[in-house]
């Protein structure tokens, strides 16, 4: 039996691909570099183990997000994990949930695996996006899953379950509302630096989505080419996870997240790599 029998959104890294081979080996050094740093004290208050552990799933999952923006662009992966992995050791801790719920939801739309989504998918992901915006603080990831739910129940190749859970995630947070009264919504505003860099790669991200070119990558089911449309607006749908992080309805402990913006960035760095010429 095959994973894909139970369900279309998830994607075993299998080893027997180069690049999966490589990602599971920066992984293991990245969790043995964190163990170290922790050890010797250069990340504050972080524990070996979760050093190691946090560690090498930044890598991972960087890398697995920036696959789904830009599926024939693997060097572009590779940037987006040098990245994240940077910025997790510059800061000491990082927030997975941004990153997994990214995965899912551009998942959802581009078809990576080559099929659908399943009732138990759909499920699976509107308890994951409803867990990541309690903890996180930021009200509007609903909205960008009704999004993600709505593109994928319009797009070519139709999915009705995806269309009845847009409207889960949009009458939900609306009766939500209308009991308990509308959540507080703070605005974030980072340093300058930090601004003009979001702003840099928030830009280079839409002109990336706008003249992508025609996608040749094929599902993992199936083995037809992926649509370029459905991948294109799976990486709208990253810009809006992205953005919605300026938003949280606390103001004591909410924080940009870097690791998202960091896999933009490794989308637009990878479309600059020069390629070999192709032989004639």
């Amino acid at each position: 039996m095959s994973i894909y029998d139970l369900t279309s959104i998830a994607r075993p890294i299998d080893p027997s691909f180069p690049t999966n081979k490589a990602v599971i080996i920066i992984a293991l050094l990245v969790a043995a570099l964190g163990a170290i740093a922790a050890w010797l004290g250069w990340i504050a208050e972080t524990a070996p183990q979760s050093a190691a552990l946090f560690g090498s799933l930044t890598a991972v999952l960087a890398w697995a997000v920036t696959r789904e923006l830009a599926p024939d662009d693997n060097p572009a992966a590779f940037v987006s994990l040098l990245l994240a992995v940077l910025i997790y050791f510059a800061v000491g801790s990082a927030s997975l949930w941004q990153l997994i719920i990214c995965l899912f939801l551009v998942r959802v739309v581009n078809r990576s695996t080559g099929k659908p989504l399943t009732a138990f998918d759909v499920l699976t992901v509107l308890m994951l996006v409803l867990l990541a915006q309690d903890r996180l603080a930021q009200p509007l990831l609903l909205l960008v899953a009704a999004v993600s739910f709505a593109l994928d129940g319009a797009l070519v190749e139709v999915n009705r379950k995806s269309r009845l859970a847009a409207v889960l995630c949009v009458v939900g947070p609306l009766a939500y509302a209308g009991f308990r009264g509308l959540p507080p919504l703070h605005l974030l505003a980072p340093p300058m630096i930090e601004s003009v860099l979001v702003a840099l790669i928030l830009l280079a991200s839409v002109l990336a989505i706008a003249l992508h070119k025609p996608v040749v990558s094929k599902g993992d089911v199936g083995g037809q080419t992926l649509s370029t449309t459905r991948v294109r607006m799976g990486m709208v749908v990253a810009v809006l996870v992205a953005l919605q992080t300026f938003v949280s309805s606390d103001t004591a402990g909410a924080n940009l997240d870097g690791l998202i913006w960091a896999c933009l960035a490794g989308m637009v760095i990878g479309r600059l790599i020069p390629r070999p010429a192709a032989a004639v």
